[in-house]
């Protein structure tokens, strides 16, 4: 405990990871003081909530009551992650530690209390939900039920700030899927601008009910690239979804081609035996079993002169969700700066058979979370206690190891 006074950072930081393991009372001030000291370090706060399977809500009412941290700019975002964790836990003795402490929390600003309910419940639906607001009280249960009847306004108005409006489509994701299902389904609309459509697909992905892959998929025509992908992450990411959209590829509402191998490999290899030979069935004129043969037939292209511009907007439209290269695209995938010193027939071969040389680092794992959820990426970082992901669209999520049922 003495070590919370090191002026050396790595040795808080395995501070930060180590005192898990003490008693709850030893531990409570010194993840507390860690907390105040590094509010605005995303890094530390993990390891920090990584150590708090018991006493998180007393660290809240620690901070809760601590005026000076109030007043630092960082305090609500931490208040709102300790919040999340708790909620998550649902441990009525702490989950009733925050709501004493809602009407405190004001004074850092008046929207404070509802973010934090907000956060409370944001890790869980349907009955688990009901019984945690029934927990919290009824104050809780107002304030929820004040904040979505807001931002179903706010999401839908088109004079709104882009940042307003995400904010409150995020926030739709605590109400009944039935309550705000016409608003979602309204923002899938062509005309919304990529940051709405994305941010409507992040919140349908929050609730277990089949509609949202119908949704999805009647959209399905309408989405950009990006916005596919998105929504394919969703789709593959509970069982139930996954045979939906089988039902999608094999009626050809959705095209075989719009499937990138890597998620075809998935689903082939589907702990369901059931899914797995549906895939593979469905899947297997799709996919070429002789790559060679291909790049043979292509041989002859090295020969053709080449069109910037039109290889510009062939790069855009099929590499860029993985690849970035003069500044279009997403840094997920391979550097491909240098590509161009390797000369023509190895550009076509890394082309047209991606996957014959993937260096360990840019390897695609499946994670399967506690709730049965799939998320793939590529792990950019990881710690004792947490692993991050980077997604085929770019986004990065980060996932504790206690959280993981199995990662391939």
């Amino acid at each position: 405990i003495s070590l919370i006074k090191d002026n050396d950072l790595r040795v808080k930081y395995q501070l930060a990871y180590s005192i898990g393991e003490a008693h709850t009372t030893a531990k409570v001030p010194v993840l507390a003081t860690l907390l105040k000291q590094f509010s605005d370090d995303a890094y530390m706060q993990l390891a920090i909530l990584s150590s708090l399977s018991d006493g998180m809500g007393d660290v809240f009412t620690l901070l809760q009551s601590d005026d000076e941290f109030l007043s630092d700019r960082s305090a609500l975002p931490v208040l709102t992650s300790l919040a999340s964790q708790i909620g998550a836990a649902n441990r009525p003795s702490e989950v009733a530690l925050v709501v004493r402490s809602l009407e405190g929390l004001e004074s850092i600003r008046p929207e404070a209390p509802s973010q934090v309910v907000e956060a409370l419940v944001s890790q869980q639906q349907g009955e688990a939900r009901s019984a945690l607001l029934a927990a919290a009280g009824g104050g809780a249960t107002a304030l929820i039920d004040r904040l979505v009847t807001e931002s179903r306004a706010k999401a839908v108005n088109r004079a709104l700030e882009l940042e307003a409006r995400t904010d409150a489509i995020r926030s739709l994701g605590l109400a009944e899927f039935g309550i705000v299902k016409t608003e979602l389904i309204t923002l899938l609309d062509l005309k919304e601008p990529f940051e709405i459509q994305a941010s409507a697909i992040e919140t349908l992905a929050k609730f277990n009910d089949n509609a949202v892959a119908q949704i999805l998929i009647k959209q399905w025509p309408a989405f950009a690239p990006l916005l596919r992908a998105r929504a394919l992450e969703v789709l593959l990411a509970r069982e139930s979804s996954i045979n939906l959209i089988l039902d999608a590829v094999e009626g050809d509402n959705i095209s075989t081609g719009d499937i990138d191998p890597l998620r075809i490999q998935f689903l082939k290899k589907h702990p369901n035996q059931e899914v797995a030979d549906r895939a593979t069935r469905i899947f297997a004129k799709s996919m070429v079993s002789n790559r060679d043969e291909v790049v043979k037939t292509y041989q002859s292209s090295l020969n053709l002169t080449g069109n910037r511009v039109n290889g510009k907007a062939v790069f855009k439209k099929n590499c860029s969700s993985c690849h970035r290269l003069e500044d279009v695209g997403n840094s997920i995938g391979a550097d491909l700066n240098g590509i161009r010193n390797r000369g023509l027939p190895s550009v076509m071969l890394n082309i047209l058979d991606p996957n014959r040389e993937v260096k360990p680092k840019y390897l695609t794992y499946i994670v399967i979370d506690e709730d049965g959820r799939s998320t793939t990426g590529m792990i950019t970082s990881e710690s004792a206690n947490s692993l991050t992901l980077r997604r085929p669209d770019g986004t990065e999520t980060i996932m504790l190891r206690t959280d993981i049922q199995a990662m391939k």
